[in-house]
């Protein structure tokens, strides 16, 4: 889930900039959602700087993410690794609001039209399954670096009380969050994952996908991280008009892709286009609090009421029908 770029004073872009980079470092900003990040240079090669709201995430958050990265690419996934601190730190404290830290810039671009494609869909399910069997293996270094469960989460509590308030909302989803809360939490269907592989959060170079921005891991289930890449697969498909068709031709080639790796079963999908609903009501919940007390201007009224129209029917995009058993 992302917005623009979070406004910070430049002083603290300074100071934080200043523990990565030389000084007279240029930092351009870049988009982003809890963390305000910029991109710099330096012989050559570039960086990205992301500054945190201490409020949003702890010093150990950071340091278990940074943890898991480089786990990851030592056990094959093509990630962007932390880099430390001109101090020899992985993270900086910023004045007393802010943590700093950096990572190496993911090469290539974003995927665009030229690659979108069966080929990179079949890619990207071979990274997610490749991930999910890396975290399998994986033990935090430091027991409190380990990260919290998806129903410890503070937007999902919130996302629960706005449910709860609203019996339109109540009517429509009070099935499909019991089914979650039941779901088994099997070993090798619950484990540590990204949370936000979609295509914003991949890079695609010389062919070869390169994942970043795992800010938001959780132990979860890994259904669910196949259900974040198909949610905002199908929202930013342009390819066509026909999002029914588009999710079964995408979740066909993921799969094939995941199969690599991880086993592919009923208990695995079922549950995605749940996952998927959920993420809808998440953003709902996130937009809804951005813009609280606001005077909201005809995009931000229209996007809540698209959102909202969409969960009291408890479809997504306008009513498209996902049946997991064309997947398979």
């Amino acid at each position: 889930m992302r917005t623009t770029n979070n406004q910070i004073d430049a002083k603290v872009i300074l100071d934080a900039g200043s523990r990565f980079a030389e000084a007279n470092t240029r930092f351009i900003p870049l988009e982003s959602f809890e963390s305000s990040v910029y991109a710099w240079a330096d012989r050559g090669k570039q960086y990205v700087l992301k500054i945190i709201d201490r409020q949003h995430r702890t010093e150990a958050d950071i340091l278990g993410e940074i943890d898991f990265v480089h786990f990851a690419a030592d056990h094959g996934v093509p990630v962007a690794r932390a880099i430390v601190s001109l101090n020899g730190s992985y993270v900086e404290s910023i004045g007393d609001h802010y943590w700093a830290y950096a990572l190496e810039w993911a090469e290539g671009q974003p995927a665009n039209l030229e690659v979108w494609g069966p080929e990179l869909f079949q890619q990207w399910g071979q990274l997610l399954g490749k991930l999910h069997q890396v975290t399998s293996q994986y033990k935090p270094s430091r027991p409190e670096w380990k990260r919290h469960r998806w129903d410890e989460d503070e937007l999902y509590h919130a996302a629960l009380l706005k449910v709860a308030a609203d019996p339109l909302l109540g009517k429509a989803l009070n099935p499909c969050l019991l089914r979650l809360k039941q779901l088994p939490e099997h070993p090798d269907q619950f484990g540590l994952i990204h949370n936000d592989l979609h295509h914003r959060n991949f890079h695609v170079h010389e062919g070869r996908m390169i994942v970043f921005d795992f800010d938001g891991m959780a132990y979860h289930h890994y259904s669910s991280d196949i259900a974040v890449a198909m949610y905002y697969a199908i929202d930013g498909d342009r390819s066509t008009a026909d999002k029914a068709s588009f999710a079964k031709h995408f979740m066909h080639h993921v799969l094939e892709g995941y199969s690599h790796h991880q086993t592919v079963s009923k208990a695995l999908v079922q549950s995605v286009p749940d996952w998927m609903l959920l993420r809808h009501l998440l953003l709902y919940t996130t937009y809804l609090r951005k813009w609280e007390g606001m005077n909201r201007n005809t995009m931000q009224r229209w996007t809540l009421n698209r959102y909202r129209t969409d969960l009291t029917m408890g479809k997504l995009f306008g009513g498209i029908e996902l049946d997991y058993t064309n997947w398979i």
